[in-house]
């Protein structure tokens, strides 16, 4: 018997935050808190060995001084001067190695409403500095201690070039550039630089490490608006690709890109009252951003939907007419929908202004789709080899399910025996379609079951892309698909005559390929389920 979760159980959402402040604190810092001491360790004999350089205890966010060089490349000593140079000679042409130099700035740029005239940046860093701390067994030992800094400059927002501005008067500094069109908003980039002069012992203690830059306005007004603002982006490229990128920039008008990093990931602060504005934006070395998990709605839950049947087991059992019935609510409700979202263009609230050719074109190609579903309803309840081979791929796809659930079950420890656990499992919530598999499964079938049909020409050829999160059900959509395949062609044989004619009484009918070696063991595990239940029936 499960215990109830107390008040002290941690949410998924706290699990995340946890793992997230750990993955943060052991790659960027600090891990032992803003005033953490690096030690060393006992060593045998009862000495203290050197706590190391701290750059090999945190991988990012370190910012180095001017001029030092991270890297050194090997050179290909069979490569022998360049023609024309002496082997002795200092000569370099560009087959010679080069240094690669450590970072020493990070900045990000924004674009900032024309009424302010300056923004305040605040600068944070931990100062890593050499000292002598007392042990416990009272011996004394060399450590690295933490110095946090955190120090706020005032910008000028005045045209042209600016810097240095001192942050700590010890060579970090400031540096950037502010430009404005006549009528427009102002353009700012700045820059955190590490200008101190490298020392010879104790280097790391002129390092920046755990470095950040924010941006706000001295009132904390939201200030910063997008980018878009200020940088127009001529369309290039094809035809296709320029209608892709009209439809992208369509979808996701409301994603606004306030910040870009130079060398760093970049944050911000959306403000409450206006989500296309900014109240902050900020560096950040391990940059974050949620994606929410998309999902298809219940059958229960849309009313235009209402009669339309997803479970594989009636599915296969229903007559033409009574298939016809259970399955029209599918192309109905998505035409449905697609009407509402046309009136949509013209709303305000929907913020469509400016793409409303682009929004007739996409649905415009969702009316095809919506089209094609309907010719694929009428296909499987008029043609008689394609109602018997929708039946069969409902058949096989619901002893597929019921067989992968049953099997999961008993891997978990179920006392069940197979036969049970099937019986347990042959549920309508487990062998039923979701929305996108049947309505996937329905637009490709005109195509799979006439060789001549105008997707698989070479002049209209065409290849249905399924696209969909991780975890949502695509295996299922293309496994249904499979075995209406399997099924059409042993059905209808040979197809059309002389040198035109197809045979599909047997052969190669389906090629699948996973790139990832887990990927292929866990959908040959649900195939080879599938064409055990094609085999059998």
């Amino acid at each position: 018997m499960t215990e109830p979760a107390s008040a002290s159980t941690p949410t998924p959402w706290d699990l995340r935050a946890d793992l997230v402040s750990r993955v943060t604190a052991d790659l960027l810092g600090p891990l032992d808190g803003e005033n953490e001491v690096i030690r060393g360790y006992k060593m045998d004999g009862g000495k203290w060995s050197s706590p190391g350089r701290v750059r090999d205890r945190y991988l990012v966010g370190m910012l180095a001084t001017r001029g030092t060089v991270a890297a050194e490349p090997e050179r290909d000593d069979e490569a022998g001067p360049a023609e024309g140079d002496d082997a002795g000679s200092a000569a370099q042409d560009d087959r010679s190695p080069r240094l690669v130099m450590a970072q020493s700035s990070m900045g990000l740029s924004v674009v900032v409403d024309r009424s302010v005239d300056q923004l305040v940046a605040r600068c944070r860093w931990g100062q890593y500095l050499r000292e002598f701390h007392d042990q416990d067994d009272g011996s004394r030992a060399s450590v690295w201690v933490r110095h946090p800094q955190d120090i706020s400059v005032v910008v000028p927002l005045v045209a042209g070039d600016f810097g240095p501005l001192p942050v700590n008067g010890e060579g970090v500094v400031l540096r950037g550039r502010v430009t404005r069109s006549d009528t427009g908003p102002w353009l700012v980039t700045v820059f955190l630089s590490n200008e101190q002069e490298q020392v010879d012992i104790n280097k790391d203690s002129r390092w920046l490490f755990q470095t950040r830059l924010d941006l706000a306005a001295p009132d904390g007004a939201a200030v910063f608006l997008g980018r878009g603002e200020v940088i127009a982006e001529s369309p290039v490229g094809t035809d296709s690709e320029r209608t892709e990128v009209a439809q992208l920039d369509m979808q996701y008008r409301d994603v606004v890109e306030f910040a870009v990093g130079h060398g760093v990931g970049t944050e911000v602060d959306v403000s409450a009252e206006d989500p296309r504005r900014a109240v902050r934006a900020s560096t950040a070395v391990i940059p974050r951003h949620e994606v929410w998990r998309t999902d298809t709605p219940r059958v229960e839950t849309v009313p235009q939907l209402a009669g339309l049947v997803t479970d594989m087991k009636v599915l296969s059992e229903l007559e033409p007419d009574a298939l016809r019935t259970a399955l029209l609510p599918l192309a109905q409700g998505y035409r449905s929908w697609l009407d509402e979202e046309r009136a949509r263009i013209a709303d305000p609230a929907a913020r469509l202004e400016g793409y409303e050719s682009t929004a007739h074109a996409v649905l415009a190609q969702a009316d095809e789709v919506a089209e094609a579903i309907a010719a694929g309803i009428e296909l499987v309840c008029s043609d008689t080899d394609a109602i018997d081979a929708f039946r069969f791929a409902n058949q096989a796809m619901w002893r597929q399910r019921v067989h992968t659930v049953a099997i999961e079950a008993r891997r978990r420890g179920t006392d069940l025996d197979l036969r049970n656990a099937i019986g347990v499992a042959d549920d309508p919530e487990h062998r039923s379609w979701r929305l996108f598999q049947l309505a996937f499964v329905l637009l490709c079938i005109p195509s799979l079951s006439d060789p001549a049909h105008s997707e698989r020409g070479r002049a209209g050829a065409l290849a249905d892309l399924l696209f969909f999160p991780t975890g949502g059900g695509k295996t299922e959509a293309y496994l249904g698909l499979v075995a209406y395949t399997l099924a059409i062609r042993r059905m209808q044989g040979v197809v059309g005559e002389g040198a035109g004619a197809v045979d599909g009484r047997d052969g190669v009918a389906v090629l699948m390929r996973y790139t990832l070696r887990l990927l292929t063991a866990q959908q040959f595990q649900r195939a080879a389920t599938l064409m055990c239940a094609a085999e059998l029936l």
